[in-house]
């Protein structure tokens, strides 16, 4: 825990401060590791005295005021000035501190870059929030969602109700602080905290100090403490609990997007949309686009629609302009909205269940709306009204509702048709039995829905059997809005069709209306799947299938056993999905299983399975293990690097390595990832991961790690997991992520954090490529561990409970998965971003640190030396 110090405007009485400072330090409660002024410290009688003296504070002070004679003169002893009063910025200081600052001053000609940088860490991947914002401006419209005792103590302050700043207010939703001060306020103030829009982001506090003054009122309290643990340093599970009494986001009517230069955010970690910032700074006044003052806005919560011309729902924080959004009817017959915002989790499913009437969502790839049509304009108007109303909220996340305009009615329209013409409404085959049924995003699997006790039925079965009598099975993806369907016969399900077309309206499941066509490639019933099946292996060495439409309880063994003539060697199924991957131990025993699969159907408790070749990243295990650098059968394998030898993997130093100390773990079977490592290899995988840690722990280092899991030319596929120690210190290990940023920026590489719970296998067997998919993990460093000291509680001043424990060194986990269009992934870029790190950008290439053998050996030896008081296998040997 860090123990921090806020103080108001000093305006010259240092003598003041400095006494206040020295019983603090010297108290129960001390000392304190950094104190933040954070208003006016230079200005006022005293000001320039204080240059020319020698005063010395007792601890680290940052101030964020940039007196015009600092040239001139010597900073008071500890004081350090960060930024220049005048531009944007976030920084990381002392303690892994990250601290944003803002200022009113848009004149200045750099502020647009300074702000574009801000703009690229805030919406890079792995950030969270910022522990620290300072601004110098009052945020506006922070009174929304408070209670009316909490306005009326707001009111004491004098600060005023829509009083403030909009850019304040749009750096605030931006950087998403944990604490938000404000200085020059001449006012203490705590607003109630309130959760920031992102899911993963901490709650936000606001606050504002006196100035500095003899008065002993705890209502003109200039001097506030805190004590916090970095957010560098909490997990999600910390950030994510919420404080009691926690409102919406306040800022929901914040300004228009900021005129000028246009910041155009080309960071690929960016969700797309850009935060309004107003180019006029605080008023303390409403005007509208005219000039016309207007009244501030009355306390509570915002109207949906004010003379600014802002238009937003609920907490959103990120208003949209009229301009941008059709809030008024094409015509009396559109049915066709316009829904922003939706983050990557949130399915059509979502979407179905919190609209009422919804007929077809069209959602072009990778963006962050969608076309939503409904059956009826009246369907679409009250989906406007409610939105407007009490906002639509879906996992946390408040949407942005408008009407479609003439063209994306238009293309949905035509896109309804081009899917209701792919879905065949003319039946395939004279034997179709098989419906693709849509709409079922608002199923609600009630008791008697519910899936009965021992049976393999879908709780879908006894509802649709209800509305189409003749219903066999149904098959409905995970986290989809659809199934396939299947019927007793096709006149089954040519009745079921004839009246989706003759009344449609009529065929509805909980007032939602039901979009029902022919399945594709029925042929036997096997709905979709069949023909996304690969019936011709990708290569002459592929021996992986891929097998679908299995039953929710099937096992891996289960799914092995119909294939034991065919000798598999393993089955990986995604937790949750309906579909495996078998891998055989030759290419003829798959192409055998393959061709059994094509002469009879293979059944599992009455489940007709689908059976194809694996797409993406297929298993081609060479029977020659000499062309294979890693594997230790090899005659290639460097025998002079291997440190130390387990029962299933081996540690050894690699050729070319960062530093002397880079080291890499590897298993001794030959495979391309540890998702097809037993439980015994990653076992022992990780105890050498520990061992080297504490090796370069006992050294002051911390490692950074990475796993490449990507296709090489010219040799086999063997995992190797990479450690590079890191001798930083505190300061260069806070800049470390921001390092790692922009070595992903500048390969435009798009990255996915893993949370903590989660296990890198799990993440990569759910993709779409299943375990035989590329991607390329990295582990950045963001706390050295050693021996921790926590305080529980919080308020400095307050009594706090101390423990110590021994910790590792702890990091934030990042994978990126190589897609079939996408550029090919840089290869060195681990050592990059490690050379990087160690301030030695020259060796971000392996060529680049080559030694001889004799070098080579020596160091291994001396690498062997200094692991052994931590190498388990010499364990069994003492």
């Amino acid at each position: 825990m860090v123990k921090l110090l806020f103080c108001g405007d000093v305006n010259g009485k240092w003598k003041l401060l400095l006494d206040r400072l020295n019983d603090l330090q010297n108290s129960k409660h001390g000392p304190f590791d950094v104190l933040f002024l954070i208003g006016n410290s230079f200005s006022g009688e005293g000001g320039a005295e204080a240059l020319r003296s020698k005063i010395s504070l007792p601890l680290k002070t940052y101030c964020f005021e940039c007196p015009k004679d600092v040239a001139e003169f010597d900073l008071p002893e500890n004081v350090e000035i960060v930024g220049n009063g005048i531009q944007p910025g976030i920084v990381t200081l002392q303690h892994n501190l990250t601290v944003a600052y803002h200022f009113d001053r848009i004149e200045n000609p750099h502020y647009s870059q300074n702000l574009e940088l801000v703009k690229q860490i805030t919406s890079g991947v792995g950030y969270r929030g910022c522990d620290i914002c300072i601004t110098s401006d009052w945020p506006k419209e922070m009174h929304h969602f408070l209670s009316d005792s909490e306005l009326d103590e707001f009111k004491l302050t004098n600060i005023g109700i829509g009083a403030g700043s909009k850019a304040a207010s749009s750096f605030a939703l931006l950087t998403r602080p944990r604490y938000h001060f404000v200085g020059g306020m001449n006012a203490f103030y705590q607003r109630t905290p309130y959760r920031n829009s992102q899911s993963n982001s901490a709650f936000t506090r606001l606050l504002s100090v006196d100035k500095v003054s003899t008065s002993k009122d705890k209502t003109r309290k200039w001097l506030h403490a805190l004590s916090i643990c970095p957010i560098i340093h909490m997990s999600a599970a910390e950030l994510s609990d919420a404080p009691a009494g926690t409102t919406d986001c306040p800022y929901t009517d914040v300004g228009m997007a900021l005129s000028g230069p246009n910041i155009s955010n080309k960071n690929p970690f960016s969700c797309g949309a850009s935060l309004p910032l107003d180019e006029n700074p605080c008023k303390r006044s409403r005007m509208d686009n005219t000039g016309t003052f207007v009244p501030p806005l009355p306390p509570g919560q915002p109207p949906a629609s004010t003379s600014t011309g802002s238009f937003f729902f609920g907490n959103m924080g990120v208003p949209r302009s009229t301009g941008a959004l059709n809030t008024t009817a094409p015509s009396d017959t559109a049915c066709t909205l316009f829904v922003g915002g939706l983050m990557r989790t949130i399915q059509d499913a979502d979407l179905e269940t919190a609209l009422s009437g919804v007929k077809f969502i069209r959602r072009p790839p990778g963006k962050a709306y969608a076309f939503v049509e409904f059956v009826s304009h009246e369907a679409a108007k009250n989906a406007v009204a409610v939105a407007a109303k009490r906002g639509l909220v879906i996992q946390g996340r408040t949407l942005t509702v408008g009407w479609g305009k003439g063209k994306a009615e238009q293309d949905v329209r035509t896109e309804v048709d081009h899917e209701n013409s792919e879905r065949q409404l003319v039946p395939p085959s004279e034997d179709a039995k098989t419906l693709f049924i849509a709409g079922l995003g608002a199923f609600d699997a009630s008791p008697e829905a519910t899936q009965v006790e021992g049976s393999s039925e879908h709780p879908l079965h006894t509802v649709l059997n209800k509305l189409f009598p003749g219903v066999v099975s149904v098959n409905k993806p995970p986290n989809k809005s659809y199934a396939f369907v299947e019927f007793e016969d096709y006149a089954s399900a040519m009745s079921v069709i004839t009246k989706s077309i003759a009344d449609p309206r009529s065929l509805t499941l909980n007032s939602m209306p039901l979009v029902i066509g022919w399945a594709k490639g029925d042929g036997a019933g096997q709905g979709e799947g069949k023909v996304k099946l690969m019936t011709d292996p990708p290569s002459v060495h592929s021996r992986v299938l891929f097998v679908g439409n299995l039953p929710s309880e099937a096992t891996e063994q289960q799914v092995s056993n119909l294939f034991a003539e065919c000798s598999t060697i393993s089955v990986k199924r995604p937790q949750g999905k309906d579909y495996a991957f078998i891998e055989f131990s030759t290419p003829s025993d798959a192409q055998k299983a393959m061709t059994h699969s094509r002469e009879q159907e293979i059944m599992l408790e009455d489940h007709v399975l689908l059976v194809g070749w694996a797409k993406g990243r297929a298993a081609e295990k060479s029977d020659q293990s000499a062309e294979c650098w890693f594997c230790l059968a090899s005659a290639l394998v460097k025998v002079h690097l291997i440190v130390s030898v387990g029962e299933h993997s081996y540690l050894a130093l690699p050729r070319g390595g960062v530093t002397p100390k880079h080291v890499q773990i590897c298993p001794i079977e030959c495979v391309p990832s540890r998702v097809h490592l037993g439980a015994a290899a990653k076992a022992e995988m990780v105890r050498f991961r520990d061992s080297v840690e504490k090796m370069f722990q006992k050294s002051g280092a911390v490692s950074l790690r990475f796993e490449r899991a990507l296709r090489t030319k010219g040799s086999r596929d063997h995992m190797q997991a990479h450690m590079v120690p890191l001798s930083l210190s505190a300061a260069q290990l806070g800049k470390s992520f921001g390092i790692f940023l922009q070595k992903a920026s500048q390969h435009q590489l798009k990255f996915h954090e893993i949370q903590d719970e989660q296990s890198i296998d799990e993440v990569v067997v759910s993709m779409e490529g299943g375990p035989y998919q590329e991607y390329f993990c990295i582990e950045i460093p963001v706390s050295a561990g050693g021996v921790q000291t926590e305080e529980e509680g919080e308020g400095g001043a307050k009594g706090t409970t101390v423990n110590t424990r021994d910790c590792m060194p702890r990091h934030r986990r990042f994978v990126y998965v190589q897609e079939d269009d996408a550029r090919k992934f840089p290869m060195q870029f681990g050592l990059e971003v490690a050379a990087e790190m160690l301030g030695k950008p020259e060796r971000g290439h392996w060529k680049h640190c080559l030694l001889s053998e004799d070098a080579e050996a020596s160091l291994c030896d001396q690498f062997r030396e200094d692991l052994a008081p931590f190498d388990f296998t010499l364990e069994a040997s003492k």
